[in-house]
């Protein structure tokens, strides 16, 4: 009988040590941020699918008015990422493919940001909660 107690210890003791290094795993990944790249060739799927991953670490991603042209590439769309303590907004309008967009959270900040340093069709808004 105490071998059929040792081996139940066991079971509990492996199975709560491995729960708790994946859940270390997340946090740490958590802690160090969290960043994606949105290119102009990301299809609606590709997007839905970013807005899920997103939302699995607390990050709400929204994408609306996506406009693309003849070669499907991305043209016009507003794009917003948020979580309890900032969002982040941008907006492309300009009828030319978009820059590469890299989004993200980085200490519980929220970020989006052409990857590139070319800002001027680029209306970016930070906002701080309170």
């Amino acid at each position: 009988m105490s071998v059929y107690r040792c081996f139940l210890l066991f079971l509990l003791l492996t199975t709560f040590t491995l729960h708790s290094q994946e859940k270390r795993t997340f946090l740490q990944h958590r802690f160090d941020g969290y960043k994606m790249i949105l290119t102009k060739d990301h299809s609606t799927t590709k997007l839905t699918a970013i807005k899920h991953k997103l939302e699995s670490i607390g990050v709400l991603f929204t994408f609306t008015n996506v406009k693309r042209n003849r070669k499907k590439e991305i043209i016009g769309a507003v794009f917003t990422i948020r979580n309890k303590k900032s969002n982040a907004t941008v907006r492309f309008e300009n009828g030319k493919p978009i820059p590469d967009i890299l989004i993200g959270e980085v200490n519980d900040i929220v970020f989006i940001k052409p990857s590139n340093k070319i800002k001027t069709d680029v209306k970016n808004i930070l906002h701080q909660k309170n």
